[in-house]
């Protein structure tokens, strides 16, 4: 028995090209038809990657809008004093009091900062946290009466 003889044995007879059934695991594309994953996935990476970038602009967008009124509300209550850090809608205040309980007055002023959004005026923080320093005793701290005189 030969090489040949082995071979159509084990493979069978040769045939022609054009009588052999089509492979089963192959599938044929029509110009018409495309499978959903050759635009899907494309449009999916799309999808995140704008969405991953709007978020970063939505986020300064927010940061700036809560800086803006939050310290637009300050200065129309007259605690120019106040410093003023923003993160997201984390609002934290700091300064030197100019009397007892204007650090309280403060943070009532920054709670109460509304920011306009889809829904009409919402309050811009949703957290808001204070770290004032109070002046020494008889160092010369203004009194409620006097504070719009205060340094």
């Amino acid at each position: 028995m030969g090489i040949v003889d082995m071979h159509q044995e084990f493979f069978g007879a040769p045939q022609d090209p054009a009588a052999r059934p089509a492979r089963r695991w192959l599938r044929r594309q029509g110009p018409d038809r495309q499978p959903a994953w050759r635009w899907l996935l494309p449009a999916a990476a799309l999808m995140a990657a704008l969405a991953y970038a709007s978020s970063i602009f939505a986020r300064y967008e927010v940061e700036a809008g809560v800086l803006a009124e939050t310290r637009a509300e300050l200065d129309a209550r007259g605690y120019g004093w106040v410093t003023l850090a923003v993160d997201g809608q984390r609002v934290e205040l700091g300064g030197v009091e100019p009397f007892a309980g204007a650090g309280h007055e403060a943070i009532v002023a920054a709670q109460a900062a509304t920011c306009p959004t889809w829904a009409g005026r919402l309050p811009c923080a949703s957290v808001v946290a204070a770290n004032f320093i109070g002046l020494a005793p008889g160092a010369g701290a203004a009194t409620p009466t006097d504070r719009g005189n205060a340094p």
